[in-house]
């Protein structure tokens, strides 16, 4: 196995292996957020979501603010499953895995976790907007989005701890950019799927991206514009604590593993969950 492999090889055997580990069992607190959003969903004629960890994830993220946690799972039935016919395993088996590399290689690269964060870097010099073809592109680009946050909440410590994602930016120009594209992520990311943003580090970036800072933040949340971090790929290391060694060497790591390693190892960790995440 080469050493920079990212894999999983912890996954316990069964159920019972799996009872009071905190990757796979909510606290307490969190089963009666979970008992309160079933009662509230069922009241308004919503479907409780399935399997028990996507459903999980809404308890987790909506900290017993039960009207907003309903709202996300309307958001996430009306944008992600019936908006984009989205699942994991209809992604999965649509080949939609791969496609950013596909049309832009290089542009996304696999992380290793830091401190419990799970982290996937982008180039996104790489990244051209205008060059995506009709709705079809569209689709599997958001669709391999939603794939790559499901890898990203492999169990229910990655929801706990929320997730990186970490841009090279060094050379970033306008055609990089879509501010459409950004508000309809939005959309997903924000508002419908369960998800934690630990930070979105924007690495080495010019002065552009001071304008572009200011017209997303016309549509996203104050919390997560604030997470949403300028720094050198140096200040990666001696400011936020995170190993050369985890990062892709355009990050200015040693990570030799690729993207499709990163998403099948953290997919084969999520299909495990999926087993294990019982929700009473």
């Amino acid at each position: 196995m080469a050493e920079d492999e990212v894999v999983f090889d912890d996954i316990p055997a069964s159920g019972s292996e799996a009872a009071g580990d905190s990757r796979y069992t909510l606290t307490s607190e969190e089963l009666g957020w979970a008992a309160e959003l079933t009662a509230a969903l069922k009241a308004e004629g919503v479907p409780v979501p399935k399997p028990d960890l996507l459903f999980a994830q809404f308890v987790i993220i909506g900290k017993g603010q039960t009207a907003k946690a309903v709202q996300r799972v309307k958001n996430y039935i009306k944008n992600i499953e019936e908006g984009l016919g989205y699942t994991t395993e209809t992604a999965k088996q649509n080949g939609v895995a791969g496609f950013f590399d596909r049309k832009w290689p290089g542009s996304v690269a696999a992380a290793k976790d830091h401190d419990g964060h799970p982290m996937l870097a982008v180039d996104v010099t790489l990244y051209r907007p205008a060059e995506l073809k009709g709705d079809e592109e569209y689709r599997q680009l958001f669709q391999e989005f939603l794939l790559m946050l499901d890898a990203c909440n492999a169990d229910l410590d990655d929801v706990r701890n929320g997730t990186m994602f970490i841009n090279q930016a060094k050379g970033m120009g306008w055609h990089n950019f879509s501010l459409e594209l950004e508000k309809r992520a939005a959309v997903l990311y924000q508002d419908a799927y369960p998800v934690r943003f630990h930070s979105f580090p924007i690495v080495d970036a010019g002065s552009i991206i001071s304008a572009i800072l200011k017209l997303c933040k016309v549509f996203l949340s104050k919390k997560l514009a604030e997470r949403m971090i300028v720094c050198s790929h140096e200040d990666l290391q001696t400011k936020h604590g995170i190993d050369p060694s985890g990062l892709p060497p355009f990050l200015g790591g040693s990570l030799e593993s690729s993207y499709d390693d990163w998403l099948q190892s953290k997919l084969a960790r999520r299909a495990a969950s999926v087993g294990l995440v019982k929700v009473p």
